[in-house]
């Protein structure tokens, strides 16, 4: 009977904290306090930067502040859509990387497959901003699975038509291994940490990354 009674208790305190953060979550959502930061991305050959990955933050005092625990509670409450909508929008706000680089934003393939509101949002958010489609970088991670293969195609012959590039996320983590490669035929490809650690002693590791270039 303590069990049970523990057991109901533990539930019913993690509805609850799920409760707050839905609440949080529409709080950040209307008062759109979300903020930016930018990761320098560094061309190997000569050092220079070549671009910059837009990292979106919930408000640092927040339950929700986490990226990870954001996107969860934005998934669950059913509001990936409008959640990363404000993350884009702030990346374009506060994106001054040098000219012609490049803007890596991480996405959902929730929201590719919104290809027409996405792409008509995309379009105000550019609107008097020197960037240009072709200088935008959506990565997709590997870790994500891929159901409808045709449609996942008409999704990227959307965007691609636009200008916009693609980069696949955490090579070497995911579900999918090799197959979202030879499906996304990416621009870039962002391999895993644990792949290049010790990269130099490791003739296996190496030949993965020589197949990958």
């Amino acid at each position: 009977y303590k069990y049970s009674m523990a057991k109901k208790a533990t539930k019913n305190s993690g509805a609850h904290v799920m409760d707050e953060h839905k609440r949080e979550l529409e709080r950040i959502i209307a008062d759109k306090d979300i903020h930016t930061v930018y990761q320098p991305i560094l061309a190997l050959h000569n050092g220079e930067q070549m671009g910059c990955e837009a990292l979106s933050r919930g408000p640092a005092d927040s339950a929700l502040a986490s990226p990870e625990v954001l996107l969860r509670t934005a998934a669950e409450a059913s509001r990936t859509y409008d959640l990363e909508m404000l993350m884009q929008k702030k990346a374009f706000e506060g994106f001054a990387g040098p000219e012609r680089s490049y803007l890596f934003i991480n996405v959902e393939l929730e929201v590719l497959y919104r290809a027409q509101d996405h792409l008509a949002a995309l379009k105000h958010f550019m609107a008097n901003r020197p960037i240009t489609p072709d200088r935008i970088v959506f990565e997709i991670t590997e870790r994500t699975a891929v159901e409808n293969v045709k449609h996942f195609h008409w999704m990227l012959k959307l965007y691609r038509e636009q200008g916009f590039r693609f980069a696949i996320d955490d090579v070497g983590t995911g579900y999918s291994g090799l197959k979202m490669l030879a499906e996304c035929h990416p621009d870039f490809i962002k391999v895993d940490m644990h792949l290049i650690r010790g990269i130099d002693r490791d003739k296996v590791k190496q030949a993965l990354l020589s197949a990958l270039e």
